[in-house]
């Protein structure tokens, strides 16, 4: 990169690469160009970088008495959300949840994936089992007959997978996290993508920013005053 050639980089720096570039990333990402670091008002300074998280595009805003300051929390709310998002991401066989898919079972699963498996077993009560994380053998069985053949399962082989979705199917004591048989599945894509933004806007206020906006492909959270 243009003029970083054996400079040695501090925080502040590192965290406005990691925000930018999307630094430690699996999948690759286009680069938007930050609008920069501008004078709001005559006490704040605002700070925006857009930049594509999670399949869609993210905006993250910061206002702060010190323009570097303001730079600092965006690229800090960045590196957070992909730190969270990686946890809770399905297709990554590594992550939490992608071991959990695989093996039926997880001890220690991290806070973050914990919770978020919490919130999902309580919105699955809530709503009378319309809300079902385990639907994941049914979306990746239409996701597969549509890129193959371009039309939706036959019923025969839509009722295997069917089978397969039961909220009430999986366990959680402390840490530990399974399934109540083979196959089942789950996919988080319902409610991971307001807990990663949420996960952002926390990272913005720890950094001591009281006015800030994050627009994840018109999912947003508000921080402040207008």
């Amino acid at each position: 990169m243009p003029g970083t050639k054996g400079k040695k980089l501090d925080r502040r720096e590192f965290l406005r690469l990691s925000g930018m570039l999307g630094i430690g990333t699996a999948a690759a990402c286009t680069v938007f160009p930050a609008t920069g670091t501008l004078a709001f008002d005559k006490k704040l300074a605002k700070a925006s970088v857009t930049r594509n998280q999670m399949g869609t595009v993210v905006t993250i805003t910061a206002l702060h008495a010190s323009p570097g300051k303001a730079e600092d929390a965006v690229g800090a709310a960045f590196a957070e959300m992909d730190r969270v998002a990686r946890l809770l991401d399905r297709h990554d066989a590594s992550s939490p949840i992608g071991v959990l898919n695989a093996e039926g079972r997880l001890s220690g699963m991290p806070d973050e994936a914990l919770e978020v498996l919490n919130q999902s077993r309580e919105y699955h009560l809530l709503s009378g089992g319309t809300f079902d994380i385990t639907v994941a053998p049914v979306v990746d069985l239409f996701k597969h007959y549509f890129a193959r053949k371009g039309e939706p399962p036959p019923d025969k082989v839509l009722s295997g997978a069917v089978a397969l979705v039961d909220g009430q199917g999986v366990t959680i004591s402390g840490r530990a996290v399974s399934f109540a048989r083979p196959g089942m599945s789950v996919t988080l894509d319902g409610i991971a993508k307001g807990y990663v933004i949420d996960a952002g806007a926390r990272a913005l206020e720890k950094a001591g920013v009281s006015h800030g906006l994050i627009n994840a492909g018109g999912d947003i959270r508000a921080i402040g005053g207008k």
